[in-house]
């Protein structure tokens, strides 16, 4: 990646990770989450807002490597899209929280984990 497409691509990670959607982002998982708790799956927490994780997924993000880290021990759901304009970054969020939920329809209970189910099951 030449410099140019490298200074776009972390210009890109800070154009949408700016700190302000953190409660936006906790609100919708947990509002698939309730979805979960209320067909009678057990178990299901509030999700809260870490900084730490936060900032290791940020550092993540900057290095522009496609895929998991697979190093830090948190769970990595990942979801890649672009957006045109600031402003986006809310149906950008609850875009890729459902993608990850709809994952459901592939859920099968007798065979438990499949990679396609991965983002559901985390």
């Amino acid at each position: 990646m030449g410099v140019l497409g490298l200074l776009l691509a972390l210009h890109m990670v800070d154009f949408v990770y700016c700190g302000q959607y953190d409660n936006f982002m906790v609100q919708e998982h947990n509002k698939f989450r309730r979805m979960e708790a209320k067909k009678g799956a057990a178990n299901i927490e509030k999700m809260v807002w870490s900084n730490t994780i936060a900032n290791v997924a940020l550092n993540w993000a900057k290095t522009c490597t496609v895929g998991h880290n697979g190093k830090t021990g948190y769970g990595e759901n990942l979801y890649f899209h672009t957006i045109r304009d600031k402003g986006q970054e809310r149906d950008l969020i609850e875009r890729g929280i459902k993608a990850w939920y709809d994952e459901y329809t592939l859920w099968n209970w007798s065979t438990g984990f499949t990679t396609p189910t991965g983002h559901y099951t985390q």
